[in-house]
């Protein structure tokens, strides 16, 4: 037990390490939902912020949310930007509930998927 109450000690008393400047995550959180006004965003808004995190030239870009259809406004611009965009991963759902049911991967990621195979 006094190896763990000395590790303790030590752990808490560290000196704080500096930020990370290599790993940023964005996050939506319910006040983004509510700035916007609904619960699922527009590809304009989504569009908008890949873009400049591509400005920032990053290694990789993921974008980690369901999404298989167009939302509104700026569908076209999210599209092109997943065309033009080789660094970007996207995600698919293909482990749901007592269904199965999953959520393919947008159509444009999906297909440079295939692509590359």
């Amino acid at each position: 037990m006094w190896e763990w109450g000395t590790f303790d000690f030590y752990i808490r008393n560290r000196p704080s390490s500096a930020q990370d400047k290599k790993i940023v995550i964005v996050g939506i959180d319910e006040a983004d939902v509510h700035r916007v006004g609904q619960a699922i965003l527009p590809d304009e808004i989504y569009a908008s912020l890949l873009t400049k995190l591509k400005a920032m030239q990053p290694r990789a870009i993921s974008k980690d949310i369901y999404q298989d259809l167009p939302v509104n406004l700026g569908h076209e611009k999210l599209e092109k930007f997943f065309q033009e965009t080789t660094n970007l991963v996207g995600i698919q759902k293909v482990v749901g509930d007592e269904r199965r049911e999953g959520v393919a991967p947008p159509p444009v990621l999906a297909k440079k998927r295939t692509s590359r195979s």
